[in-house]
């Protein structure tokens, strides 16, 4: 799951702070006030993130030439970015470009170099300048131009370690309440001796209390002797993990490293430095630190390890897939080989995937096309044409009609519905490692306003169907629908949260309002109350829209009448 992302100097934005992504995130806005740029941003991140490209031929990437960020990726064609330039903010002070996603509690940073690119790559790839990988228990960094890697980890205990450690805590505590009933006996006695508390007549007793005080006294100090030999023993055991920081400044080349990505050449090369043969002269100090480096890489190795394949894991679960906002076309036959027409590609993936009447996925369908929902009809039927491509069929009453002639709302919503049935077995088969994030764009389109707001209703079925115990699916939508807005409040007040942190824990929806000409804060949350209804006020030209032009029309119509009252009679 993707839990932030954010950028500087990219597309319209010089800065735009780190975003908190939800369940459902709505991002709504003015045209060209970014919205499809977040979107945007995570694609060129997953496709770059997970392969590595260069200029270079040799295997290893950090030989000779950097790792290149590649912007015409045929997977990336349809985000019509092609090229540094037309990705780079066009007031930017400097030709670089900041990206950086949180996935799965580990925290990607990219810095991209256009500076100085000589070769001929120049518009469609620039090299990595810097990266940065941090989670709970690493920050690691890397400059591309310097190679100088600053690693900073928290190591963790061994099962022999974690015991010492917690038989030298248990010894700590017997000792503060022993030094603790000691002391209560040395201040009662006290009190003995003093009077305070009774008198004593006898000599022979005096001798017995001032003799118990005493070893009463020695015990308590011996105590506390021990009390602070213990806990430097803790302190002692405790520093030896609080972990360590290595300084890099210029991490070799390791031809024999051949890695599928960026991450895991980098850690491949870390390891490679710590067992490398340098033949230092060990009587200067950087060669010292360079030793001491590989031991603490050594010592460390199994943490290292862990970290890569935490990060390695969390680029494996950045799955993306993309509904793209596109023109509902009213054809009878869907090529299987156009993937220009979206409806065309979702209906071809669809039978690819042999989803059959019964499956899941077909019942999504079906519920959704139904005439109390989206009222499209009963039923479909895909027909094969061969090789020459499909016939859908939609069935109401037991009549076949062509979804051409259903309209092109209709349209939309089946290319919606059978996008979203794909994923869904997706998800299914693959249910403990494919999390997707749905990236879906403009789902309104070509739509009649009451059935905008329903589909705040089938994206919330169609999330409860695919989430698991972690929730690690999540859809972002971009749209300009009023109507789907104000369904998800009503969504959110019939749940009848019993309080503000319930409503925070569980609701599902975020709303997110893009304001075009704010440079400093592109974007707020739009947070919910309990009540369904928004805590704060969209920009104008959203919400107040229709209100406004309806007091248009009112004071229209009474500066019509009072034109036409006869003044000369009154």
């Amino acid at each position: 799951m993707i839990q932030k992302v954010g950028f500087k100097n990219f597309r319209r934005f010089k800065n735009f702070p780190e975003m908190d992504l939800g369940d459902i995130n709505i991002f709504v806005g003015r045209n060209n006030a970014g919205k499809s740029t977040v979107l945007k941003a995570l694609q060129l991140m997953k496709g770059n993130l997970n392969t590595l490209s260069s200029v270079s031929n040799r295997k290893n990437i950090f030989a000779s030439m950097k790792p290149m960020f590649v912007f015409d990726v045929d997977e990336l064609a349809e985000l019509h970015i092609d090229n540094f330039e037309r990705a780079l903010y066009n007031k930017a002070e400097r030709k670089e470009i900041t990206l950086s996603a949180t996935i799965d509690g580990c925290s990607f940073t990219i810095v991209l170099d256009g500076q100085n690119i000589e070769h001929d790559n120049y518009y469609v790839a620039v090299p990595y300048n810097f990266i940065e990988l941090k989670d709970n228990s690493i920050h690691l960094t890397f400059d591309f131009q310097t190679r100088e890697l600053h690693l900073e980890l928290k190591t963790d205990y061994s099962e022999r370690e974690k015991q010492t450690l917690m038989s030298k805590i248990m010894m700590r505590n017997v000792l503060k309440e022993q030094i603790e009933k000691l002391t209560a006996t040395k201040r009662r006695l006290n009190e003995f001796i003093h009077g305070t508390s009774i008198q004593l007549d006898v000599q022979s007793d005096m001798i017995k209390i001032l003799s118990e005080r005493e070893n009463v006294r020695k015990s308590l100090e011996a105590s506390r002797k021990q009390l602070k030999m213990l806990e430097k023993v803790i302190d002692d055991l405790k520093d030896n993990k609080n972990g360590i920081a290595i300084g890099i400044k210029n991490l070799p080349e390791f031809i024999d490293a051949v890695q599928v990505n960026v991450v895991d050449q980098l850690f491949g090369n870390i390891k490679l430095y710590s067992f490398a043969n340098f033949d230092l002269d060990l009587r200067k100090r950087e060669n010292k630190n360079i030793v001491q480096n590989q031991r603490l890489i050594k010592e460390s190795e199994s943490e290292l390890d862990a970290a890569k394949k935490r990060f390695l894991a969390a680029l494996e679960s950045f799955n993306l897939e993309y509904i793209h906002a596109h023109a509902a076309s009213q054809k009878v036959i869907y090529l299987k080989e156009d993937k220009m027409d979206v409806l065309s590609r979702a209906i071809s993936e669809f039978c690819k995937a042999r989803i059959v009447p019964g499956d899941k996925e077909w019942i999504f369908i079906k519920k959704w096309m139904g005439l109390d929902k989206f009222g499209i009809g009963d039923d479909f039927r895909i027909d094969d044409i061969q090789s020459a491509g499909y016939m859908l069929k939609i069935i109401e009453d037991g009549k076949e009609m062509d979804l051409a002639d259903k309209g092109t709302g209709s349209i939309q919503i089946m290319t919606l519905l059978f996008s979203l049935a794909v994923i869904m077995q997706k998800v299914e088969q693959d249910r403990y490692s494919y999390y997707p994030t749905i990236l879906v764009e403009e789902p309104e389109q070509n739509i009649h306003p009451m059935l905008q707001s329903m589909l705040a209703d089938m994206f919330l079925d169609f999330w409860q169907s695919i989430k698991r115990k972690l929730n690690k699916s999540q859809l972002i939508i971009e749209t300009h629908s009023e109507y789907l807005i104000r369904r998800t409040q009503v969504l959110v007040a019939n749940e009848e949260y019993e309080s503000e942190s319930v409503l925070t824990e569980h609701n599902p929806f975020r709303v997110y309002y893009f304001e075009k000409d704010n440079t400093e804060q592109p974007y707020y949350q739009m947070e919910y109350g309990i009540n369904g209804r928004f805590k704060d006020s969209f920009g104008t030209g959203f919400y107040d829209a229709a209100g406004k032009l309806a007091l248009d029309l009112s004071n229209h119509e009474k500066t019509e009448d009072n034109n036409s009252i006869n003044w000369s009679v009154l």
